[in-house]
């Protein structure tokens, strides 16, 4: 069972953006601009001949990122995954997301495994606004604070 939070926080302090770490492919960058990262779990619905459902499956596990960094720490980053001789929308990477505030909250870290690259989009435009480039991304799973949303199967394949 977690400990309760203490109300009101002292301090008053939160995780927010300047919490955050990031590594990317083991490389730590701090020119990122936003993280976005969602799992869903949607289980398949079983209908009988009532109106009620019966049951439902196990479900598919699709999570989802997003990350918008900076271009120049984009290209750095895009060097890490062409190391491995492949295509950087082939390479597989984990990124480790984490939250600290120390000493008001615990550090909390997040970790997307097996991920890939699934489009890249370049944004550039007329102003002070430095160039970014923000990536979508395909994990296979990801832990939230070392916690799967999905069971691991245990079938040893």
């Amino acid at each position: 069972m977690p400990a309760p939070i203490p109300y009101p926080l002292i301090q008053g302090h939160r995780y927010s953006f300047a919490s955050i770490e990031a590594l990317f492919n083991g490389l730590k960058i701090l020119g990122f601009t936003s993280i976005n990262y969602e799992d869903s779990l949607e289980p398949g619905k079983i209908w009988g001949s009532r109106p009620q459902k019966i049951g439902r499956t196990r479900g598919k596990q699709d999570p989802k990122a997003e990350v918008e960094m900076l271009k120049l720490e984009w290209e750095q980053f895009k060097l890490t995954l062409g190391a491995a001789g492949v295509g950087f929308g082939e390479a597989s990477f984990n990124i480790i997301v984490v939250y600290a505030e120390q000493p008001y909250a615990p550090v909390t870290t997040d970790t997307l495994i097996g991920c890939r690259i699934t489009n890249v989009k370049d944004a550039s435009q007329d102003g002070t606004d430095a160039s970014k480039v923000t990536l979508t991304i395909d994990p296979m799973t990801i832990l939230h604070n070392g916690v799967p949303m999905v069971t691991p199967d245990g079938f040893g394949f």
